[in-house]
């Protein structure tokens, strides 16, 4: 008897999927905190050179594009699960 015969159909893939959305869930919320930490260094630094500022952005806006990706990944992962 394998794994997948001693579970009911459509367990273990949704545990799989909730194990997914946890660890992508952690992640996009480190990673929005983190993008909220470098935008503060922004105002928390007080006057700084155009290309620091800018460098701060970029990191900022780079953050921000691997959260939005994090978040369309939950959404899929979101989908799977209420089609299970």
């Amino acid at each position: 008897m394998t794994s997948s015969e001693a579970t009911p159909t459509g367990s273990e893939p949704d545990v799989g999927l909730r194990v997914e959305l946890s660890r992508v869930e952690a992640e996009l919320s480190e990673l929005l905190r983190e993008a909220h930490e470098v935008r503060a260094q922004l105002t928390d630094e007080g006057a700084m050179d155009s290309a620091d500022r800018s460098s701060i952005i970029t990191q900022a806006e780079q953050l921000e594009a691997i959260a939005a990706e994090l978040e369309q990944r939950r959404e899929g992962l979101l989908a799977r699960l209420k089609e299970s």
